[in-house]
């Protein structure tokens, strides 16, 4: 199996008619960040961020994109990215999608976080999250043009997605390496 977006659309496609793979992977990687890899967890901490999705029905291909988004995310060069649509897309579908990516990323973390019952987050962590929860609310697709500002503003909210997720998942990992930022 592939690990791209297309893979996780594809996949996302097959847990539920409207899952977009960009929700998905969010919800595995705010469910790894939180904790929730452990085994017996991480299913009801992707339904928690994913609603009815037809988790069962993908389990063997979902626990194999669970393992290699926690193997980008422990990459000790940084190379972890968000699966998003490709800059060939429209800058709103992207917006979009980033937003959602966002937002099942929250509650993916909250549900894994409690369900793990790990000692309290740091401040850092409560901010990160503070601003993954205003991004995933605050972006509004239809405001985006088509334009280099916009398009400079996209990547700029994209990357410090990327080095907060990073950030997280440094956190619940004892010995790892925080992101600066």
């Amino acid at each position: 199996m592939d690990f791209d977006s297309e893979s996780i659309a594809a996949l996302a496609a097959d847990m539920g008619d409207e899952l977009s793979g960009a929700r998905l992977h969010g919800a595995m990687v705010g469910g790894l960040c939180g904790g929730g890899a452990d085994a017996g967890v991480w299913e009801p901490v992707l339904e928690a961020a994913l609603g009815d999705a037809q988790i069962g029905a993908c389990e063997p291909e979902l626990r194999q994109m669970l393992s290699l988004t926690e193997a980008a995310l422990a990459d000790s060069e940084y190379t972890f990215e968000p699966m998003l649509p490709d800059e060939g897309e429209p800058l709103a579908d992207r917006v979009q999608a980033l937003a959602d990516w966002c937002d099942a990323f929250v509650l993916a973390y909250a549900a894994a976080a409690r369900d793990a019952q790990r000692e309290q987050m740091s401040d850092e962590a409560g901010e990160l999250l503070e601003d993954l929860t205003a991004i995933a609310g605050g972006l509004d697709p239809a405001a985006m043009g088509e334009d280099d500002e916009d398009e400079e503003d996209y990547m700029q909210i994209l990357e410090f997605v990327r080095i907060a997720a990073l950030n997280l998942y440094a956190e619940r990992r004892p010995g790892a390496d925080v992101v600066l930022h």
